[in-house]
C-alpha cells in the first residue's frame, strides 16, 4: 500500500504549543506536519494511566522555598505577625498580616501562571493577593484543608510580581507548600485515553455552570440530613480531593443544587461516584415534579430512567472504582432544583464518595471542566491545516478516517478537504448526519453524494473514501458500500479542516486520519478500513 501524504494518530500522537503535529512517511521514516490548533482556554483530558488531568505546557518553578523547608526559609519569605515557618510549613495562628514573596512572577507582560498549593485550615478563610492580575485581587477563599490549583493571568502593568499569603479571612492553618509556574494552556491539543487508547479529543464550546465543581461543602450545596467529609479518597485525578458522604441515623439524606438554569431546555448534569459501601443512588434534574430520574445501581453499575422529561443518562467507567453518571433532561422551569444525589436510595449501605460535578446547556456531556467560584468556559477545539496543496491530489485520492461522534442527534459535523479560495465549489467532506455517514465531493462538474446507513455513530468506525473522475467508492469497516461513476473535476485542494464552512466542526473521538494522493486498489481499502 503506498504511503499516505497526511497522517494523524494510529497511536503517534504528538503535541506542541498551539500545533498537534501530523506527519507524512517514507518507509521508516517520519516527516512531521505542524497542524494549527485553537483553543484559547484550558482544557482536560483523560491520561493513559487513566486519571483526568489538565493539558499544559509548565515553566520551571518561580517560587523559592516553596516547601519552606530550605536552610534559611526567612531569608526568602517576609513574615507578618502571627506567621511562623517550621517543621517544613507556615503556619498562621491566626494571620492577622501577610506572609509574602517578591518577584515571584513578572505581570509587565501579559502572561498565565498556575498556583498551587496545600494548606490545613483550622479556622477562618485562606486566601492570596495577587497584584496586576485580571479580576479580583483576592481569590482562594477555602475553608476546608486540601490542594488547590488556580491559574491567574497578569494585566502587563508595572511592580514587584509580589505573592501575598492571608491576612484577609483571618486565616488559622498551615500552608504545607506552594508552587507558582508559567502555564501554556491555550491552542493545546488534548489526546484522550477514556477507553485505553489514543484518540484526539475534538469538543465543542461548553460551560459548566456549577461554580464549585469539586467543594462540596459551599453554600450552593444544600444539605440535608447530610455532613461532608472533604479530602478523603483519590479522586479521579490522582489527588485526595473528593468529598465523602454517610448515611444519617435518621432522616431523608439530600444534596441539593437550587435554581442554577440560566433558562429552560435541555441540560446535561454530571458528576464522578465512587462507591464505598453503599447500592444505590437517584439522581434527579428535576425534584419538584419528579420528571427526570435515574437510579444508579452501585452494585453492578446500571443506570434505570424514571420521568417524562428524562432524554438519556449515561454511566463511564474510570479507573479506581470510580464512575461518571451522565444525565440529559428537558428542563421547563428555571426555578426547578437539581436534586443532585438524594442518596442511598435503598437501606443497604453507608457511604459514598463525590467529585466533578458539572452541569452544561447540551444534549451530551464532554470533557470535566474544574470550577472554583464561578461559572467557567472551555472553548470549542479547532484544527486547520493550510497551505498543503503537495500533500492533497485533487486528481485522484483517498480520504480515510476512523472516528466517533458524541452525538447522533445533531447533524452535519464534517471534516473536509477543501481548496480555500473556492471551498463550496471545490471540496471532499466527510460528515455524520443523523444515522448516516457520508462523503460528499463539491466539484465545478456538480457534488457527488456517497452515504451508509450505520447502527452506532457513538462507537469508532472506520470510513475511507475513494475519489477518481469514473471510479467513486465509499468503504466502511472493511466493506465496499457504494460506488458511483460519475465525472468530477477537482481542483486545487489545499486545506484541512475540522470542520467545513465556520460551525460545522465534527465532535467526536478521531483515533486515525489519512490522505493518499493515489487511488487505492479494493483489496488495500478492503485491509485500510478493517
Amino acid at each position: 500500500m503506498a504511503n499516505p501524504s497526511l497522517q494523524i494518530g494510529n497511536g503517534k500522537f504528538a503535541i506542541k504549543e498551539n500545533e498537534l503535529l501530523g506527519y507524512s512517511s517514507s518507509g521508516t521514516r517520519f516527516f512531521p506536519i505542524p497542524i494549527t490548533m485553537t483553543r484559547a482556554t484550558l482544557g482536560s483530558r483523560v491520561n493513559s494511566s487513566g486519571l483526568i488531568e489538565d493539558v499544559e505546557l509548565l515553566g520551571s518553578e518561580e517560587v523559592s522555598c516553596g516547601n519552606f523547608e530550605c536552610a534559611n526559609p526567612d531569608g526568602v519569605w517576609n513574615r507578618g505577625s502571627g506567621w511562623e515557618i517550621e517543621n517544613g510549613k507556615a503556619t498562621a495562628s491566626p494571620a492577622t498580616d501577610y506572609l509574602y514573596q517578591d518577584n515571584v512572577y513578572d505581570h509587565t507582560t501579559v502572561k498565565t501562571y498556575k498556583l498551587t498549593y496545600d494548606i490545613t485550615v483550622e479556622d477562618g478563610t485562606f486566601k492570596f493577593l495577587i497584584l496586576g492580575k485580571t479580576g479580583p485581587s483576592f481569590f482562594g477563599d477555602e475553608t476546608t484543608s486540601g490542594t488547590y490549583t488556580i491559574y491567574f493571568t497578569t494585566t502587563g502593568s508595572s511592580g514587584d510580581g509580589r505573592l501575598y499569603i492571608a491576612n484577609q479571612g483571618n486565616f488559622d492553618g498551615d500552608v504545607n507548600s506552594v508552587s507558582v509556574k508559567e502555564a501554556t494552556i491555550d491552542g493545546l491539543a488534548r489526546v484522550d485515553y477514556t477507553d485505553g487508547t489514543a484518540s484526539l479529543l475534538v469538543e465543542p464550546q461548553r460551560t459548566n455552570l456549577i461554580t464549585y465543581s469539586e467543594d462540596f461543602s459551599q453554600s450552593i450545596y444544600q444539605k440535608f440530613n447530610l455532613t461532608p467529609l472533604p479530602n478523603t479518597i483519590i479522586s479521579p485525578d490522582g489527588k485526595t480531593n473528593s468529598t465523602t458522604f454517610t448515611k444519617p441515623t435518621s432522616g431523608v439524606p439530600r444534596l441539593f443544587l437550587l435554581n442554577i438554569y440560566p433558562s429552560t431546555g435541555v441540560y446535561t448534569f454530571s458528576v464522578f461516584i465512587k462507591n464505598i459501601d453503599s447500592d444505590s443512588i437517584l439522581l434527579r434534574l428535576d425534584a419538584d415534579n419528579n420528571t427526570a430520574n435515574c437510579d444508579i445501581n452501585l452494585s453492578n453499575n446500571t443506570l434505570v430512567n424514571t420521568g417524562s422529561n428524562i432524554i438519556s443518562s449515561n454511566l463511564t467507567e474510570f479507573a479506581n472504582g470510580w464512575i461518571r453518571v451522565s444525565v440529559t433532561a428537558n428542563i421547563t422551569s428555571t426555578a426547578l432544583k437539581i436534586d443532585a444525589l438524594n442518596m442511598f436510595n435503598s437501606t443497604v449501605g453507608t457511604s459514598v464518595a463525590v467529585w466533578g460535578a458539572q452541569l452544561e446547556q447540551a444534549s451530551y456531556p464532554t470533557s470535566y471542566i474544574k470550577t472554583t467560584g464561578s461559572s467557567v468556559t472551555r472553548n470549542q477545539d479547532l484544527y486547520t491545516k493550510t497551505g498543503i496543496s503537495d500533500l492533497i491530489n485533487s486528481t485522484e485520492g483517498v480520504f480515510f478516517a476512523e472516528f466517533s461522534v458524541f452525538d447522533i442527534a445533531t447533524n452535519s459535523k464534517a471534516i473536509s478537504l477543501v481548496k480555500s479560495s473556492s471551498p463550496t465549489s471545490n471540496a471532499v467532506i466527510l460528515y455524520y448526519n443523523g444515522n448516516r455517514i457520508a462523503f460528499d465531493i463539491l466539484n465545478p462538474s456538480g457534488t457527488v453524494s456517497v452515504t451508509t446507513n450505520i447502527t452506532n455513530a457513538l462507537q469508532l468506525n472506520k470510513v475511507a473514501l475513494k475519489y477518481k473522475s469514473g471510479d467513486i467508492a465509499l468503504w466502511f469497516n472493511g466493506v465496499e458500500i457504494v460506488t458511483r461513476t460519475n465525472t468530477i473535476s477537482l481542483s486545487g485542494l489545499d486545506e484541512l479542516q475540522f470542520d467545513f464552512t465556520t460551525g460545522n466542526g465534527l465532535y467526536g473521538k478521531i483515533k486515525q486520519l489519512q490522505v493518499f494522493k493515489t487511488a487505492l486498489s479494493d483489496s488495500e481499502l478492503a485491509t485500510l478500513t478493517t
